[in-house]
Order: C-alpha cells, then structure tokens, then sequence
C-alpha cells in the first residue's frame, strides 16, 4: 500500500512542479486563507485521521480537478485556489480564491478545505464534493431561470455544462433543445420534492410547505410547457422525455396510462424495443419500470443483442460497462451501471421504505419477467445481507425464501393472483394482501390461479 503512495505522491509532485515552471510559482504578497500540501511520506499528511487508499485516490482528484484545473496540455488553471507556491520540492501552498462560498452564503476557509478532504476517509463521493462550492455555481438555477423555468446557461471551466441526456445512442436526439429544457427542470422539481421531504424530516414545515408549492407551480409550468397534446408526448417522445415527468409528478392523473402506453409503444416503433437513453437516463428509465412494474418491458430492452444493449456489449467482449453503447473511447466506464437497480429492486422486488431508511424496513415485491422461472437476489443493508430467492414450480406455485436481518423489519407483498398463501407451512390469509415479518428466515408458499 505504502507503494502506492509513494508513486502517487511523485506523481502529485512532477506534475505539479510543471506548474511551478510554468509561471504560477511564489507570490510576494501572503493570502487570507492557505492550505499547505505535503506529499513527503504519505497523501494522509493532508489529512491527519486519513490514511486509506480512497483518501490518496480522492486528493488527487480534489487536487487537480477543484484547487486547480488540469487543462490537459501540461498547463493548470486557477480553480478554488487562485495561485499556488513550491515550498520544498514536495510541498506546495495553495492560496484559496475570496469569496467563494457555500449555500449558505457564508465563506469558505481553508479549515473546510481540510475537513471537506477528511470526508474522503468515509464518502466515495467525495472526489466531487468541492464543485458545489463555486458561488456562482449556486446561483445558477435562479440567474437563468426566465418565466418560472431554468434555461441553458454557459458552459464554465467546472464543467458547469446545461445537458439532459448524456451519451445516448445514435437516432437519440438527446441534444434537442426541448429535450434539455424538459429534463433539466424535472431535475429542479426532483431536488425540490427531496427538500421537502428533508424539511419534514427536520421538523420545517413552513419551509417544506415552500417547497411543496414552487414544486407544484413547476411541474404544473413544465406540463403546460412540454406536453404535445396531439401526439400524447413531451418534448421529443424519448424515452427519457416521458419517463421522467412521469417520476417527478408533472404528468397528471388523467393522463398518466395514455403517456405509459405511449412509452411502451414508442419503444417498440421507434426504437425496435432497444433501450434508448445514455447516463442520465438509465436510472430514470430502470426506476420508471421498477416503480410502474414494467417488468416484460424491460426485460425485452435487456435481451436484445445487437446495438445498443448490454448483451451487445458482452458479445463484443465487453467485461465492464463502456462509455459509448458502440464501444468508442473508454471501456470500463460507469455510464450505464444504473441498471443494476433493476436486478434487486424489480427481479428480486427489495424495495426501501423511505419513512424508516436504511432498510429498517424494506418491501419485498417480486416482479417475475414472462419466461423466468427462478432468481437468486441479495442486497447488503446495514443491519447485514438481506436475501431473497424465489422460484416458480410446475404446479402453478411460487416459492420465496426470505433472509431478513436482525434489526429490521419486512413487509412481503402477497402476488395479486395467489389464491392462498403459507408461512413456514402455516397458512396466511391472503386478503389482507401483505405480511409482515420480522428478522428472521421466511418460507413463503402461494398457489397461483
């Protein structure tokens, strides 16, 4: 591990020594707010209670993608850190730009630099974290929001860039100006239904009832503004562009089952039944099946061979997800890994309970594809692995056998066509139509019609 380290940390050094030679060495006058970087004998030297590789990997990630900016030609930019100076040969100083501040509004010192860094120790998401810190970044969704709806802003050096969709195949017009604007601001009307339920968490109701409301104008401006009437569509029709208004709650209850249809139609019509959506929306899609029970439909996307498909790229000797669905550039990338979802959430039917997070409670709701017979699904909670397999037998009979951790509690939903139901050979009634568990190991026995 130590060897690591080390080469991580000439590796730190030589390229910042490239900086130094290139003009953005020592400066007369000493700043406000530093932080002193030391690369002398391990990267946890930035951080004293550090000393994993995840915080090695997340330093130099937070080095040049936030303090500074790779250009990619040898040269660094100014970031967060407006100058920089080589104390020793494997020390630099980075001096913190004035005024640049959190959410709040209040400044950022290079104590939260220190600490935002520490969190690398316990956050995987961390190597990203210091990009919110941008001031003007923060006030971008009010600065060009224009008639109650966010427009495209400019793109900036902290890949600040206004998209929807993101590598979506070809034949996917993903960069449609409708498209963008549709699914940047159902991303606005999804942060603002998380605030609500995180002011309701805390206790705000006011604030929550804030939120509540500027939701409910939005997504009432977004289905005004984007539904097309005529065709029974929003903006383009892509998959991305009717599934997530349907998520966020824009689409409304008289015509919900009319756009799902359509979804489904669509797909077979104009996609030849093929998934058609790139980073953004493979999340979206999977979440829109799981939650709508489109288990055929998405079973179909994922069988198809030939491009673009998860089985074209494993026929093309693909061992990791790629960063293009025909193979360009990167192929082990995380593009489209939002899929994996769909294995445990709809094929093995786990699903969280928001009111008790952290799988404290959970669901198990399986969602059986027309032409699988069994499946095998674990999901590790913090209370430990939750387990469940399930199997249909050739007597019309499923039978599922349920892990649930201790400390928790399941809620095991009964299938719409069982007739009868037993637990651990004693009968359940199925009227009530759930049982609920509690930590222990579970089989379940339904007779199906």
């Amino acid at each position: 591990m130590k060897k690591h380290f080390r080469k991580l940390a000439i590796i730190l050094s030589l390229a910042l020594s490239v900086c130094s030679l290139a003009g953005c060495g020592k400066k007369e006058d000493a700043q406000k707010d530093t932080l002193t970087v030391a690369f002398r004998n391990e990267p946890a030297n930035m951080d004293p209670t550090g000393s994993s590789s995840l915080t090695a990997f997340c330093i130099q990630f937070q080095n040049f993608d936030r303090l500074i900016i790779n250009n990619g030609d040898g040269t660094y930019s100014p970031s967060l850190a407006k100058e920089w100076e080589q104390i020793d040969p494997l020390t630099y100083r980075f001096h913190l730009q004035e005024g640049v501040k959190f959410h709040d509004g209040s400044e950022m010192t290079a104590d939260d630099v220190v600490y935002t860094i520490a969190r690398a120790e316990k956050s995987t998401f961390s190597s990203s974290f210091f990009g919110y810190f941008n001031g003007e970044a923060c006030k971008a969704v009010d600065k060009y929001t224009v008639d109650g709806l966010l427009k495209r802003w400019p793109d900036t050096k902290y890949r600040d860039w206004y998209l929807g969709d993101w590598l979506a195949p070809m034949g996917v017009d993903a960069g449609n100006q409708a498209s963008v604007d549709l699914v940047s601001n159902c991303f606005i009307s999804e942060c603002l239904s998380t605030m609500y339920k995180t002011a309701i968490t805390l206790g705000k109701r006011e604030e929550a009832e804030e939120f509540a409301i500027r939701r409910e104008k939005l997504n009432k401006l977004i289905h005004q503004t984007f539904y097309r009437a005529d065709e029974g569509i929003y903006s383009t029709g892509s998959q991305l562009d009717m599934c997530y208004p349907m998520l966020v709650g824009v689409v409304p209850d008289s015509l919900y089952n009319k756009v799902k249809e359509n979804v489904v139609a669509m797909t077979e019509e104009k996609y030849k039944g093929h998934i058609a959506v790139g980073l953004v929306g493979v999340p979206i899609l999977t979440e829109w099946a799981v939650r709508n029970k489109q288990v055929d439909f998405f079973y179909q996307m994922m069988k198809k061979r030939d491009y673009p498909g998860y089985l074209y790229m494993i026929d093309h000797g693909a061992t990791a997800t790629w960063e293009y669905w025909s193979g360009e550039r990167s192929r082990v990338h995380n593009c489209y890994n939002g899929i994996g979802t769909w294995f445990y959430q709809a094929v093995g039917g786990i699903r969280l309970d928001e009111a008790k997070p952290g799988y404290r409670h959970f669901y198990v709701d399986p969602q059986i594809p027309n032409g699988v017979t069994w499946a095998k699904v674990t999901k590790e909670s913090p209370y430990g692995t939750i387990a469940v397999n399930w199997k249909l037998k050739d007597d019309n009979q499923l039978n599922l056998q349920l892990t649930v951790p201790a400390g928790t509690t399941a809620t095991v939903c009964i299938p719409n066509n069982a007739v009868s139901c037993k637990k651990n050979k004693k009968k359940v009634s199925v009227k009530e139509q759930t049982v609920d568990v509690e930590a222990g190991h579970y089989d379940f026995l339904f007779n199906l019609k």
